[in-house]
């Protein structure tokens, strides 16, 4: 059987594209597509994650998921709609998530610089947001599957919050002032465990 490292060394087989190309060639695909969904929703999933992207247009739509894991967005446009999920996990640089976003499903902004979220969020999935600077969530927000703050900055949740599923609180200012009973009893629109 032939090595791998002998036939790289008698330059048998030459890698076709180095690391630095690999990477432009995913950018120059990632503005193409971005581009190609500016007047018209993308269909399917769009998937840009680890890639140098900076900013999306307005009013950019996705028929499936949206994943920006690691990007450099640093603000999400106004109007966003994601029929599925949307990943923001990574963007370190996003302080607020706006009023004028859409998201379907599941919405995954763990490790995040999220300090507010505008608007009240309807999810058909889960919400996750471990590690974020979140203090509070707005009100009328409805999660249809768990909530996920783990090692979040979070303080207070709103009283009407509904959480079809589990909400989970370790590591957080407000599960170390609250017991678990105190805060179903504060908020009953949660079907599931309160789990610190």
């Amino acid at each position: 059987m032939i090595k791998l490292i002998t036939l790289l060394e008698n330059r048998i087989l030459i890698p076709r594209n180095s690391p630095e190309e690999r990477k432009k060639t995913r950018l120059l695909s990632a503005k193409r597509s971005i581009e190609q969904c500016r007047n018209k929703p993308c269909r399917g999933d769009l998937d840009l994650s680890n890639v140098e992207v900076e900013e999306l247009p307005d009013n950019f739509k996705v028929q499936g998921n949206l994943d920006l894991m690691n990007t450099k967005v640093t603000a999400l446009p106004n109007n966003l709609t994601v029929e599925g999920s949307l990943i923001l996990y990574g963007l370190r640089e996003l302080r607020t998530l706006p009023g004028t976003i859409k998201v379907g499903e599941s919405l995954n902004m763990n490790n995040t610089g999220v300090e507010v979220i505008e608007k009240s969020i309807q999810l058909t999935g889960n919400l996750s947001a471990r590690s974020t600077k979140l203090t509070t969530l707005p009100e009328n927000t409805s999660i249809g599957g768990d909530l996920d703050l783990v090692d979040s900055k979070i303080e207070t949740i709103p009283g009407d919050l509904k959480v079809e599923g589990n909400v989970f609180l370790k590591s957080t200012p407000l599960s170390r002032r609250l017991s678990v009973e105190q805060i179903k009893q504060q908020t009953p629109g949660i079907k599931g465990s309160v789990v610190f």
